[in-house]
C-alpha cells in the first residue's frame, strides 16, 4: 500500500505536497526591491495623468472631426460672397477708368462714392463671417493672396480644437471658438460631464504630491535650524533631599520628556506651509508663464502676465489662445500645473484661516 504523501498543518488540515511547496515558496520568497516598491506606489498617479491626457486627445480629435468640415463649408461660402464683391468693385472701376474726356474732380467723386459703398458691404460682410466663427484675419490673407489651404488658418485646427477641450474641461471658457454644429455642442455637453471629474480628480493628486513635497521640504529646514540651534536642556539640581522625593522627580521630568516629546511630533505633522512661501511660489509660477509667453507672442510683459493670471484663475482671456503644436502643450501643461497649485494654495490658506477662525470663536474663549 502506498504511502500518503500528505502534511497536517497547525489547524489540523491535510496538505498535499504541492500546497506545502506552494507555501513554501510564498513564505520564502525574496521581498519586493525599492523600485517595484517605488513603481507600485507612483504607478496610480501616472495612470491618471494619462487618463487625463487621453481624454483631451479623444475630444480634440472628435471636435476636430465634428466642426473642420463644417467649417470648410461655411467658410468657402463667405468667401465667395466677400471675393464677389471684390470683384464687382474692379470692374466697376475699370468701367469708370474707361470713360474717355471725364473730369479729374467727377473721376475723383465717383471712386470715392463708389469706394465707401463697397467699404460698407465689406465691413458687413467681414462682420457676419466673423459672427458666425467661420473666417479669422489669417485665412482671409491668405485667402487673397493665394487660393492654398493652411491648416493653420483654420480656427477648427486639430490644436485649437484640443485647446477648446481642454479649455472647457477646466471650465476656463476662452470665447475664441464655439462649435457650430447640433453635434458638437451636444458633444461639449457630454464632454464636461464626464471629463470634469476626472480632471477635478488629476488636479487634485497633483496637489497633494505638490503638498507632500513642500511639507516635506519644509520639515527639512526645520530640522535643520533646530540642529543649528539646539534647545538648552534644564537640570535638574541636587540638593538634600531624600530617596523619595529624588525618584519623584526623575519621574516628573521623564514623563515632562515624554509629553514634549509628542507635541512635537504631532506639531510636526500637523504643521502647514507658510503662507509666504506658497504666495512666493504662484507668483514666481506666474512670473515664469509671462516670460514665456512674452518670447511667443510678443506682447508686452504686463499683458502676458495678466494672461497667465486669468489662465490660472480659470478665468479666461477674450479669444487669446495659442498657436502651433509646441505652444498648445505647453499651455496645456502650465494650465492643469498652475491650476495645481493654485488648488495648494487656496486649500492651506484655508486650512490655516478656518483654524485659526475656530480657535477665535471657540466656546472656551467666548465663556471666559
Amino acid at each position: 500500500m502506498k504511502e500518503m504523501q500528505a502534511v497536517v498543518d497547525l489547524n489540523g488540515h491535510y496538505l498535499s505536497m504541492k500546497q506545502l511547496e506552494w507555501e513554501e515558496q510564498i513564505y520564502f520568497r525574496s521581498p519586493p526591491s525599492n523600485s517595484c516598491k517605488l513603481l507600485k506606489r507612483i504607478s496610480p498617479h501616472i495612470c491618471l495623468q494619462l487618463l487625463v491626457i487621453s481624454y483631451l486627445l479623444f475630444g480634440g480629435a472628435v471636435f476636430y472631426y465634428l466642426e473642420s468640415g463644417n467649417e470648410v463649408k461655411e467658410r468657402e461660402s463667405q468667401m465667395v460672397g466677400i471675393f464677389k464683391l471684390r470683384d464687382n468693385f474692379h470692374s466697376r472701376l475699370w468701367t469708370i477708368k474707361r470713360i474717355p474726356n471725364k473730369k479729374p474732380e467727377l473721376y475723383r467723386k465717383q471712386i470715392a462714392q463708389l469706394g465707401r459703398k463697397y467699404f460698407e458691404q465689406l465691413a458687413i460682410k467681414i462682420a457676419v463671417a466673423n459672427k458666425k466663427m467661420f473666417l479669422n484675419e489669417n485665412y482671409l490673407l491668405k485667402s487673397s493672396s493665394t487660393k492654398d489651404k493652411d491648416d493653420k488658418a483654420c480656427i477648427w485646427s486639430f490644436n485649437n480644437s484640443l485647446f477648446y477641450a481642454a479649455a472647457i474641461l477646466t471650465v476656463i471658457g476662452y470665447g475664441g471658438q464655439n462649435p457650430a454644429t447640433a453635434a458638437g455642442r451636444s458633444f461639449s455637453v457630454f464632454y464636461v460631464l464626464f471629463g470634469y471629474p476626472i480632471l477635478l480628480v488629476a488636479i487634485a493628486d497633483i496637489a497633494k504630491i505638490f503638498k507632500d513635497c513642500l511639507n516635506a521640504l519644509h520639515k527639512i529646514c526645520d530640522q535643520i535650524s533646530k540642529n543649528s540651534h539646539p534647545r538648552r536642556m534644564s537640570r535638574v539640581r541636587c540638593g538634600s533631599r531624600s530617596s523619595i522625593d529624588l525618584s519623584d522627580e526623575i519621574s516628573k521630568s521623564v514623563c515632562l520628556c515624554k509629553s514634549e516629546t509628542l507635541q512635537t511630533s504631532e506639531c510636526a505633522e500637523n504643521k502647514e506651509i507658510p503662507i509666504l512661501l506658497l504666495l512666493l511660489i504662484f507668483t514666481g509660477f506666474l512670473n515664469f508663464g509671462a516670460f514665456i509667453v512674452q518670447k511667443w507672442r510678443d506682447w508686452s510683459y504686463w499683458n502676458s502676465l495678466f494672461y497667465c493670471f486669468m489662465t490660472t484663475a480659470k478665468i479666461g482671456y477674450e479669444n487669446t489662445g495659442p498657436t502651433g503644436t509646441l505652444p498648445t502643450i505647453a499651455a496645456l501643461v502650465y494650465t492643469i500645473v498652475g491650476l495645481a497649485i493654485a488648488v495648494t494654495c487656496i486649500d492651506s490658506a484655508g486650512t490655516i484661516y478656518i483654524r485659526t477662525l475656530h480657535q477665535f470663536v471657540s466656546p472656551r474663549r467666548i465663556l471666559r
